[in-house]
């Protein structure tokens, strides 16, 4: 709650230095939402980036052994 106090405040500065025509209504619209399975996509990309990482690290350590 604190963010889009602070958010508010810092775009009615804004309106006022810039002669902006950001509201404060529109201001508050900025908020953060939770999108749909946000941690699983995380741990999906965490798995599939160990995999990745992994499948190169064991690609140099061959070529390395075979050189």
């Amino acid at each position: 709650m604190e963010r889009t106090g602070n958010l508010s405040s810092t775009l009615a500065i804004m309106t006022q230095t810039n002669s902006s025509t950001v509201t404060l209504s529109q201001a508050g619209a900025c908020n953060y939402e939770m999108m749909e399975f946000l941690e699983v996509k995380f741990w999906l990309i965490v798995v599939a980036g160990s995999v990745v990482y992994s499948f190169g690290m064991i690609t140099n350590l061959m070529l390395l052994v075979v050189l």
